[in-house]
């Protein structure tokens, strides 16, 4: 409701501005009589997490102002870390601080990518998200029933050379 409210007020803004002129790009973008861009699409690329900025819960993309200052915070899903975060394909991980990413100002259209891994514990195994646990227990119970019939298998020809 937020976005639609957002979106609504920037359309009718961006209507009534003299000398404003929306632009044909798909990004969106509203264009000045300088050609410089008012408002910046940011696309948000996820899985297995959730990317906010500035606190509020994005979907896949938010229109934002040029020059803003934006701070993103990255949340993991259950068993999974985050392991890399791409602006534009460009590189930004070692920028990020305790999950949390601020951005230079707004200056272009911006592809945000975040990158979660499985989280791997002391050990070295990987931890098992939830809704995965089922299927690895019925493999764990298969494969132990599998053991006990080729120790029973064992046990009898042992007993039984002659066969």
């Amino acid at each position: 409701m937020k976005k639609r409210l957002f979106l609504i007020l920037t359309i009718a803004l961006t209507i009534w501005i003299p000398g404003l002129t929306v632009s044909a790009a798909s990004s969106g973008s509203a264009e000045t009589d300088t050609g410089k861009s008012k408002f910046y699409t940011i696309s948000f690329l996820t899985d297995n997490g959730t990317i906010t900025a500035d606190g509020n819960q994005c979907g896949d993309r938010l229109i934002a102002e040029r020059s803003s200052e934006i701070t993103y915070e990255f949340r993991p899903r259950s068993g999974y870390e985050l392991s890399a975060v791409f602006v534009n394909d460009r590189d930004m991980t070692d920028q990020i601080i305790n999950g949390t990413y601020a951005a230079d100002p707004l200056s272009e259209d911006i592809t945000l990518r975040a990158v979660f891994v499985p989280c791997h514990t002391e050990a070295g195994q990987i931890t098992v998200p939830t809704g995965e646990m089922k299927t690895y227990l019925i493999i764990l119970y298969l494969c132990s029933i599998l053991l006990s019939v080729l120790a029973m298998i064992l046990v009898w020809r042992n007993h039984h050379p002659d066969f």
